[in-house]
């Protein structure tokens, strides 16, 4: 299933920040639109969404005004150290330039234990400076990681985003604490 907004130009596409098929044949998109007016809404001939390369019809329904917040969660574990770690900083910085200016990010940092590197903010510099900040050293902690992030949010239309190259190699929380976390903290969608 593909959505596209010709009103985007193609320097910046859409971005689609979680997907729900809990009720197929029915699937619910939540998009954001680089560049885009929050105080005025796309109207539907915006978009066209297209499933298998057919045209589907698509009710557009705008997301409450609540701000949203994202934890960049960026492993700085030893095995992270020279390209691994510069490719996840530049991900993370591209990442960036696609959020909504709006867009309350946090920086964590994970090596043998997480750690906030910057605290949500607005500020793209505060955010940059934070992800140029991270260093690598020890192990991997994920899933204490995913945990911290899933329990720092403020608001209801929450992303946590994980860069990570390997598995948990010394977190006191289990995967199965991370994903319990997760759910109830009502994150949409963990991006690996």
């Amino acid at each position: 299933l593909a959505a596209a907004a010709p009103t985007a130009s193609a320097a910046e596409p859409i971005v689609v920040s979680g997907i729900d098929t809990s009720r197929a044949p029915e699937v619910t998109l939540s998009v954001s639109v680089p560049g885009a007016d929050p105080s005025s809404p796309l109207p539907a001939s915006a978009f066209t969404v297209l499933e298998s390369g057919r045209r589907r019809d698509a009710k557009i329904v705008g997301l409450p005004g609540e701000r949203l917040q994202v934890a960049l969660t960026i492993d700085t574990s030893g095995s992270m150290a020279g390209p691994g770690l510069a490719g996840a900083k530049a991900a993370a910085n591209a990442l960036l330039d696609q959020l909504p200016a709006k867009a309350e990010v946090e920086v964590i940092g994970f090596g043998n234990q997480p750690y906030v590197a910057s605290g949500f903010t607005t500020d793209r510099a505060a955010s940059r400076t934070a992800i140029a900040g991270l260093t690598a050293f020890g192990e991997t902690a994920l899933n204490d990681a995913v945990v911290l992030a899933a329990g720092s949010f403020g608001t209801r239309r929450r992303t946590i985003v994980v860069l990570t190259d390997g598995r948990d190699t010394a977190s006191a929380s289990s995967t199965a604490d991370a994903a319990t976390a997760a759910a109830r903290s009502e994150i949409g969608r963990a991006h690996v």
